[in-house]
């Protein structure tokens, strides 16, 4: 599993091309260089937040004297007390937005092709086209 932290708003122009990271296992994130992803941002702390993976899940940890923010800027983090990430949450630090994406490798690495069991199929019974209506407005439609 992967987690992927992405700057979205107006800050995305200042991060450059490091406005998206993908962690595979833990990490840290902050202002100082020694990050595994810098935010460049004075009011950023040197080491602002951890990032941890175990059990499955991914979590992220306040290790910031401003904090960091869950879902809402208004949501503060405990510090010290980590909080396991889902996709679709936004992380706020200080004015940088963050969105989070997970991903299964064997599910983003697996493409469908139509040939695949689970492609939607048109037309014939249990397919998608069994479930859409005659059109009334094609010369195939009945009386």
């Amino acid at each position: 599993m992967s987690l992927t932290l992405e700057v979205v708003g107006e800050k995305v122009a200042r991060m450059g091309g490091s406005s998206r990271k993908v962690f595979e296992t833990g990490g840290t994130i902050g202002r100082n260089r020694d990050n595994d992803w810098v935010l460049p941002d004075e009011y950023i702390s040197g080491h602002h937040a951890k990032i941890a993976f175990a059990n499955g899940a991914y979590s992220i940890e306040d290790t910031s004297t401003n904090g960091v923010f869950v879902n809402s800027p208004k949501n503060r983090m405990t510090k010290g007390k980590p909080y396991t990430l889902r996709d679709g949450d936004t992380i706020y630090i200080d004015d940088y937005e963050v969105r989070v994406s997970l991903a299964s490798p064997a599910l983003a690495a697996m493409p469908l092709s139509p040939a695949s069991p689970g492609y939607p199929q048109i037309g014939g019974a249990g397919t998608l086209g069994s479930l859409i209506p005659d059109d009334p407005m094609s010369d195939d439609a009945g009386p």
